[in-house]
């Protein structure tokens, strides 16, 4: 643990170390970007501007620290340090004592480290999934594909005549188009690729008809 508990006392608030030399040390330079613990404080109760008001870095680093050191925060809140006491802590401490004040600081930093770190790419998701909404309404309302499918129907039907699979009145998409990897051919096309063999009369059905029968 990175924390420890320390005896209250007039000494201890006099040179009050809460975090070890090492983890102080190195939150203080992840805080380095942040102003100063009172104007961050302001900030975290407004949330005026937040958190574009503020290094994205750092605002992570302290979205990090509000969990990792969440001990420490709670001590120095029992301490109950007051806005003038604050020369008496740390320089990391400080920004600790802010989380330890500003109530929910640490469900704002958690919402604030969310828009400026995963929250970037939602617009990356949102173009995504427009892109597919707009695909799968143009196969909703294509024409070419309705007659496909139709004509496709009605072959199956006709080829299964006879047979439990006969008289079918629909088809899974996209499964069955995919069934068309596996049909036999009578030949080859000039680019190598399979015709698919097709009954007479079945021909994809004009824009309004039935399909053939």
């Amino acid at each position: 643990a990175t924390a420890r508990r320390p005896i209250v006392t007039e000494e201890t608030r006099k040179r009050l170390r809460i975090l070890d030399d090492k983890s102080s040390q190195l939150l203080a330079i992840a805080f380095n970007r942040l102003p100063p613990p009172e104007q961050l404080g302001k900030i975290l109760r407004d949330l005026e501007d937040f958190p574009d008001c503020l290094h994205a870095e750092a605002v992570l680093a302290l979205n990090a620290a509000a969990t990792e050191q969440h001990e420490a925060v709670e001590q120095i809140r029992q301490l109950e340090v007051q806005v003038t006491e604050l020369q008496q802590l740390g320089e990391a401490e400080r920004y600790l004592w802010v989380l330890s004040v500003v109530p929910d600081s640490a469900a704002k930093l958690r919402c604030g480290a969310l828009i400026l770190g995963q929250a970037r790419e939602l617009t990356d998701l949102r173009l995504s999934s427009e892109r597919v909404a707009s695909c799968c309404q143009a196969l909703r309302t294509s024409d070419l594909l309705h007659r496909t499918v139709s004509t496709s129907l009605a072959v199956g039907n006709f080829l299964n005549r006879g047979t439990a699979r006969c008289s079918a009145q629909a088809v899974v998409l996209p499964d069955a188009l995919l069934k068309f990897e596996e049909l036999r051919g009578v030949g080859e096309a000039e680019d190598g690729s399979v015709i698919p063999m097709v009954s007479s009369g079945s021909e994809t059905p004009k824009e309004g008809g039935r399909g053939p029968t």
